[in-house]
């Protein structure tokens, strides 16, 4: 997977899953979850990216 596509992926999963929790369907402990998960999965791969900091 290349660097352009690690990143629209993530970002993408990062959006539908603020989505869902702004529409209820998930809790924010589960959006937090998902988030850290990303950032542990992609991070090397994209340190140069602004990614958010795992709470």
């Amino acid at each position: 997977m290349t660097l352009i596509n690690t990143e629209a992926r993530t970002r993408a999963t990062l959006n539908i899953a603020r989505q869902l929790l702004t529409q209820g369907h998930i809790t924010q402990d589960e959006y937090q979850a998902v988030e850290r998960r990303l950032v542990a999965k992609y991070s090397a791969k994209i340190s140069g990216l602004n990614l958010p900091k795992p709470t």
